[in-house]
């Protein structure tokens, strides 16, 4: 499943003109989403630790179910990893949880260099397969 899930980031990351894009799953537990896949613009993705299901935006999108923009997160409380966005020069950020009949299996996260533009636009990228009849 990890190719697969290389692919579906690479294919984010084009299509959305992201710096980093990465995929979070949950857990045998359901407590914790786990990186499972990451796409990064320049260099390696550095290995992330667990997540709990409800901390920081994309803990948050998991319990939730709910897509969640991020205008800055340099600055954003809410995002919990702030110096490590400023370090790697990452400003916006759009969490979308995955979902398979209607229950959330993950959140990807897509972010930016420079601050998002259109957010409708981008969300819309990725909700628009679960309007489908067989989602």
């Amino acid at each position: 499943m990890g190719d697969l899930l290389d692919v579906v980031t690479e294919m984010a990351a084009k299509t959305m003109g992201a710096a980093v894009c990465s995929i979070f799953l949950l857990d045998e537990t359901g407590q914790y989403l786990e990186l499972r896949s990451a796409r990064r613009e320049l260099g390696d993705y550095r290995p992330r630790p667990p997540l709990r299901v409800g901390e920081g935006v994309i803990g948050h999108v998991a319990q939730t179910g709910q897509s969640m923009v991020v205008w800055d997160v340099r600055q954003d409380g809410r995002y919990l990893g702030q110096t490590l966005a400023r370090a790697e020069g990452l400003v916006s950020m759009l969490a979308v949880p995955l979902q398979v009949r209607a229950r959330v299996i993950g959140v990807m996260a897509c972010y930016t260099h420079t601050p998002a533009s259109s957010a409708k636009e981008q969300q819309s990228l990725f909700t628009w397969p679960t309007k489908r009849p067989w989602a």
